[in-house]
């Protein structure tokens, strides 16, 4: 049976409140990035204020949301160094389109309400109404935390302390980030069984997983991994039988991703 739209809405927006809030603290690159950061601010100011949300029909919200969506034109300018300052460069657009995500599927909605299922009722209705812009932002924010990880792989495997000389902040600090890590990713599994995401939506979300796993894969323990991949084997009994090689790729990925000091750092909450 496909997965409930309600469990991909949840996990979406835990993972990206989540990932917006760790990405916040992460300076961008002003030269490298003003342009795009200017017009993408614009796009987050209206889709906050304005009385309804900007649309792919208007060519103006169109442009601004395929310039967010190319990679080659925004993550593929940045000037990796292999250090902390090019990680944080890349965690500012990170956290505008995890932001941009979290307000088209919250418009309307007051998440503190206790009525839970009222809270569901309007995130799922906003993923179907949105299904076009969720989904090619959805699609961004993988591509976006893909193009952190080599560097935070990097900085573990020369820099980190070993795990028990590791500060609390420090500890808290990683078990978030994988937890954001994989609430995105079983959230994005869930959104493509549901049977009304349109199947061009569908294998966008499906491409953007498959490239981003080889490299988030290398953050988390095996454990998790093995978690993954059984969401990922049920994601395939669910989904079009000419997708299936999507799925068996994404599954490739993250059992031969290497298990290196970051995968191997076990944190207890």
């Amino acid at each position: 049976m496909p997965a409930s739209p309600s469990r991909w809405m949840k996990r979406t927006v835990l993972g990206l409140a989540t990932v917006a809030t760790l990405g916040a603290v992460g300076a961008a690159n002003a030269d490298a990035f003003s342009d795009y950061e200017k017009n993408i601010q614009a796009f987050a100011e209206q889709a906050q204020t304005g009385q309804a949300l900007p649309r792919f029909s208007d060519k103006n919200t169109a442009a601004l949301i395929r310039q967010l969506t190319d990679q080659k034109r925004v993550l593929d300018r940045i000037d990796f160094n292999n250090d902390l300052v090019s990680m944080r460069a890349m965690q500012g657009p990170c956290a505008t389109a995890n932001q941009l995500l979290l307000t088209y599927l919250s418009h309307g909605v007051d998440l503190s309400d206790s009525n839970r299922d009222q809270v569901m009722e309007g995130l799922n209705k906003n993923g179907q109404i949105y299904q076009d812009e969720v989904s090619a932002i959805q699609s961004f924010s993988l591509s976006c935390m893909s193009h952190v990880m080599p560097t935070m792989v990097r900085y573990f495997q020369t820099s980190s302390p070993a795990p028990q000389d590791m500060s609390e902040e420090q500890r808290t600090g990683i078990v978030l980030f994988r937890k954001s890590i994989v609430q995105s990713l079983t959230g994005t599994l869930t959104a493509v069984q549901d049977p009304s995401v349109k199947p061009a939506n569908r294998e966008m979300l499906l491409k953007s997983m498959l490239t981003a796993m080889p490299n988030i894969a290398r953050v988390l323990p095996l454990d998790t991994r093995g978690q993954l991949k059984a969401a990922v084997d049920e994601a395939k009994a669910n989904i079009p039988v000419n997708q299936h090689h999507y799925i068996d790729k994404i599954n490739r990925a993250l059992t031969n991703a290497p298990c290196q000091k970051v995968c191997q750092i076990v944190i207890t909450p």
